[in-house]
């Protein structure tokens, strides 16, 4: 529908008044015009949605006697170059989408060595190389401690294995590749999972002594 303005409420449309209040920051600033395009877009199909279930509404309730019908009747209410909540949202889409390819944005990235290339400041953070190098062995040192203690509890178990054969098609629940009998050297890593199961429920005290079991 179309509201109109009047000498007590210049902005009547709730939508927009929505859209301005969604676009405040805290700081009192609005969003930049690369920050209100989205959300004009997500409203703007929510209006399609809306006008969707009102062309079913009218056919369902017998109001009209096809879809067709159904939408020239609301059909000027999702047009452009109309006085409409929707043709308002896309003149501020298309005004935002302009501003936004004709400038051109400041850089996210400056490097400082322009040489090698290992050092840069991202947001105005410092990065390096050695940093980079640093979180991975990092990253490393986690998963290896996490395998190590969290999944083997310890045991030093050694599986020989050849090649290894996965059905990447299969999605069956709890299905994985030890299961494949396909695999005739992976028979001993079967066999010493349930060990490794049977062995977790024991405690720790006496788990020393399955070692020899295990190894």
């Amino acid at each position: 529908m179309s509201w109109e303005a009047t000498a007590d409420e210049r902005d009547c449309d709730p939508t927009l008044c929505f859209l301005g209040l969604y676009s405040l920051q805290t700081t009192g600033e609005f969003h930049g015009p690369d920050q209100t395009t989205g959300p004009i877009a997500r409203i703007c199909w929510a209006l399609r949605l809306v006008m969707s279930l009102q062309i079913h509404i009218l056919c369902d309730g017998g109001i009209c006697t096809d879809q067709l019908a159904a939408f020239n009747e609301i059909a000027p209410f999702i047009k452009e170059h109309n006085i409409n909540t929707f043709s308002s949202l896309q003149s501020l889409q298309h005004y935002a989408s302009s501003i936004v390819m004709s400038t051109m944005p400041l850089p996210s990235i400056v490097f400082l060595d322009r040489v090698n290339w290992t050092s840069l400041y991202f947001k105005g953070q410092y990065f390096s190389l050695e940093k980079f190098q640093n979180i991975l062995r990092g990253l490393e040192e986690e998963i290896l401690n996490l395998w190590n203690d969290r999944i083997m509890l310890g045991f030093n178990i050694r599986v020989d294995y050849g090649d290894l054969v996965d059905n990447l098609k299969n999605q069956k629940p709890g299905y994985s590749f030890i299961t494949l009998f396909r695999i005739p050297r992976t028979l001993s890593l079967r066999t010493k999972i349930p060990s490794l199961r049977r062995s977790s429920r024991i405690p720790i005290k006496q788990r020393s002594s399955f070692s020899a079991f295990l190894g």
